[in-house]
């Protein structure tokens, strides 16, 4: 599966088009391949995929965007007879046939049929097998190609999770494309490695899920009649599964409606998902006056100098707790990288709590958890740094990254949000996070928002 942390990078550099500047398309054609691109992103978390997917769908005309996602909405369900022949065309030796039940079953995952173990029993061995894997792990179709795949010696754990023990024997696959790059080729040969493959429909969360999800989210935030029967129709799927789960959520949320918007809760609800929290968003978007508001109300600078950096640092190490919390609360929002790059940093506390309690700032750890070890920082040949310990070692983060601090994350939000606004008073706030903290990610952001802004608007 992708690394959440490069996704949000990634989603976070190409996010930088104005939300209302694309180009009207040409045709039929090129307007569904819009909404293709679009309800993509609904895949990922946060801020920047937020702006690339959520919000441009929910400025659409209603009508076209609630057609469009009817014909992608499917309720989740699937019977054991066709989860069977899914599984048998998984080892088809037609790519094709191979290829349509592989993406019919990253959708329609086995489990709403069977069990794990049902499943690895139907296929038992080969490319199916192999194939069967990569849709557990979310994997590309033939990513455990290549590999010996066995399961572990535990059998059936923990309510029926398998834990699966995975083997790669390099030396005895000579005809292996040098081209191909297997999941495998990142282990030494002979090296076992272990995965956990959840039994419960409960416990899938696949990216198509989600994606449904936020759509079922999307059809509530527009209100028609023809939005109502499309969320109707996905609370028909599998009981335990999430977008069946969130579409009765959705009917629930039609039939009594809030007295008034709770737009400080949609504020509060952004931390749950690094900004990218699809109801919050659109709670935001929808209430205009109250949203500007409550932002202003709750907005926290992010400017820090080094003296303060410094006192807050000292305080790491007071025995008053109150005293010390309230220091790791500020030092978490105001990361003290913004001041002093990561050896300097640890140079400030150079022993005991004042030392640990830093390193758990740095490293996002519970308060605490790093207590009593004795902590060296050391860059590794790759530049990456860590912190090793008597139990250990564990990375740490050099650069500023606001995907990585969740209050930083929904400013990022919220900043998608008032650029769509384009209000006087959603240009004041977008200025005023402009000007915090000149390393501040969320001011370098905003600074690129008033940017587009003042290139669509045009000389005056």
């Amino acid at each position: 599966m992708l690394n959440s942390r490069l996704v949000a990078s990634v989603l976070l550099l190409i996010s930088v088009s104005p939300l209302a500047a694309a180009p009207v398309p040409s045709s039929p054609d090129s307007t569904h391949q819009a909404y293709e691109t679009l309800f993509r992103f609904l895949r990922y978390e946060g801020a920047g995929a937020a702006r690339l997917g959520l919000l441009p769908l929910a400025l659409k005309p209603s009508k076209e965007a609630v057609s469009f996602l009817g014909s992608k909405l499917k309720p989740v369900r699937l019977s054991e007879d066709v989860a069977k022949r899914l599984l048998a065309d998984l080892d088809n030796g037609d790519p094709k046939v191979a290829e349509a039940a592989f993406d019919e079953l990253s959708y329609f995952d086995v489990r709403l049929a069977m069990t794990p173990q049902q499943a690895f029993e139907i296929v038992p061995q080969g490319l199916g097998r192999q194939r069967l894997v990569a849709l557990f792990e979310e994997e590309p179709m033939d990513a455990f190609a290549w590999c010996k795949l066995d399961l572990g010696p535990a059998g059936i754990r923990n309510g029926g999770d398998i834990r699966i023990e995975t083997h790669l024997f390099i030396e005895n696959l000579p005809n292996k494309p040098a081209e191909f790059k297997s999941y495998c080729d990142q282990w030494q040969n002979g090296r076992r490695m272990s995965h956990r493959v959840p039994s419960s429909v409960g416990d899938v969360h696949n990216d198509q899920w989600k994606q449904q999800s936020r759509a079922l989210i999307l059809l509530e935030y527009y209100g028609t009649p023809e939005a109502k029967k499309l969320i109707e129709g996905m609370t028909h799927g599998h009981p335990d599964a999430a977008p069946t789960i969130e579409a009765k959520a959705e009917l629930k949320q039609w039939a009594v409606p809030l007295p008034k918007p709770d737009v400080q809760k949609a504020w509060d609800g952004l931390l749950n998902d690094h900004g990218g929290s699809p109801r919050c968003v659109l709670t935001l978007l929808k209430h205009k006056p109250e949203a500007i508001l409550t932002i202003r109300a709750n907005l926290r600078p992010i400017k820090l100098t080094a003296d303060r950096c410094l006192e807050l640092i000292s305080a790491l190490g007071d025995d008053d707790e109150k005293k010390w919390q309230a220091a790791r609360a500020e030092l978490l929002y105001l990361d003290p990288r913004l001041v002093f790059d990561l050896p300097a940093l640890m140079e400030k506390a150079p022993t005991g709590l004042m030392r640990t309690r830093l390193a758990e700032i740095l490293c996002y750890q519970k308060a605490d958890s790093l207590k009593g070890l004795t902590l060296q920082l050391q860059k590794q040949d790759n530049g990456v740094y860590v912190l090793v310990s008597e139990i250990g070692s564990r990375a740490v983060d050099d650069k500023l990254r606001s995907f990585a601090n969740p209050a930083w994350e929904r400013v990022h939000a919220v900043l998608n949000v008032l650029e769509v606004f384009e209000t006087p008073d959603a240009m004041k706030l977008i200025e005023e996070i402009a000007s915090w903290h000149p390393k501040a990610p969320s001011s370098t952001f905003a600074k690129l928002v008033l940017t587009r802004m003042k290139k669509q608007a045009g000389p005056k």
